[in-house]
């Protein structure tokens, strides 16, 4: 398990050192919650090693009133921070770094007792990368964090549960949050698995995806569930004609014929490369992309629209896959 979430587990399980009960029961009690505290799915898929599909739990309201006053005031003291700081992440525009900001500090901030959230994140709204951030908290802190330990930890969380703070809109399916999930799919590491489109491998207990499946697992996922559907399973998408046309808008697709991929502004795309394994980043000049195009089931700004030029009068195409449920 990755050091730093073994902390964060750590520091909930001295809560529960002396309780009566079975280890079993306190550890299912650690799992679960460091999970309703701070993370947006289960955790707990990591440390039973589960598909979540076959994540069961339990009933923990009779363990947790079986708490002590002193030790209840210390669960809601996490649980108001994990709130206090998700507040002061949305306040400087870095929403969508909710969870790295969350693992951090019920992690490293042993000796914290209490501390400014919105000083704290303005760390995050500052920090151009996660070197900087990671020096600017031990410094301010006196923390000693770890940058690579950090990585795999961050990496590790986000890859078993669904970043709920990357969606600037997710009651609808628009070209911001299609660039926001590229992006948690590479950052939080998915594999490449053919007909896959996000969901946790069954037999890898990593979360895989292929170039389709990345853009339709952004449509069938419905982020107030937390789950996928199993629609749309067809790709509709408009290409356009030459790559010195296309916006500087992140959400839009590139495509060379055979591959798609998304993308995230910089000059930056985003797809599952198939020869090397997983998501991969890379510079748009990188390939030979053939046309840039829309997806027909995104919404896209206005500047979008604004001087168009489709391949063909009815441009419109379409790829099925099925993905695995």
């Amino acid at each position: 398990m990755p050091a730093i979430v073994a902390a964060a587990l750590k520091k909930i399980a001295l809560l529960l050192a002396t309780d009566k009960r079975t280890w079993k029961a306190v550890f299912w009690i650690v799992g679960i919650i460091l999970v309703l505290l701070f993370l947006p799915l289960i955790v707990i898929l990591a440390l039973t090693q589960q598909p979540e599909q076959s994540i069961i739990q339990p009933d923990i309201s009779s363990y947790l009133t079986g708490l002590s006053p002193e030790k209840m005031e210390n669960m809601q003291d996490f649980q108001n921070a994990g709130v206090q700081i998700a507040d002061a992440m949305a306040a400087v525009g870095m929403r969508k770094d909710t969870i790295k900001a969350q693992l951090i500090y019920i992690s490293a901030f042993e000796t914290v007792e209490e501390i400014d959230f919105q000083e704290y994140a303005n760390l995050f709204a500052a920090a151009p990368d996660d070197a900087v951030l990671i020096e600017s908290v031990n410094e301010k802190y006196g923390s000693n964090i770890v940058l690579e330990d950090f990585r795999r930890s961050y990496t590790w969380v986000l890859n078993v549960t669904m970043n709920e703070y990357m969606f600037s809109d997710p009651a609808t399916k628009n070209a911001a949050d299609l660039a926001a999930w590229a992006e948690n799919a590479y950052v939080s590491g998915w594999a490449y698995s053919a007909g896959s489109g996000g969901q946790m491998h069954e037999e890898l207990h990593y979360r895989t995806t292929d170039a389709v499946g990345l853009l339709l697992g952004y449509l069938q996922y419905d982020p107030a569930e937390k789950s996928f559907r199993n629609e749309p399973q067809t790709l509709y998408y408009t290409p356009y004609e030459g790559l010195d046309s296309m916006p500087d808008v992140a959400g839009v697709g590139v495509f060379d014929g055979e591959l798609f991929a998304v993308y995230v502004g910089g000059g930056q795309v985003i797809f599952p490369s198939a020869d090397c394994g997983f998501v991969v980043k890379e510079p748009l000049e990188n390939r030979d992309w053939t046309c840039w195009c829309t997806f027909d089931a995104v919404t896209y700004p206005p500047e979008v629209y604004a001087a168009l030029n489709p391949t063909t009068e009815d441009a419109t195409d379409e790829i099925n896959e099925d993905l695995e449920e």
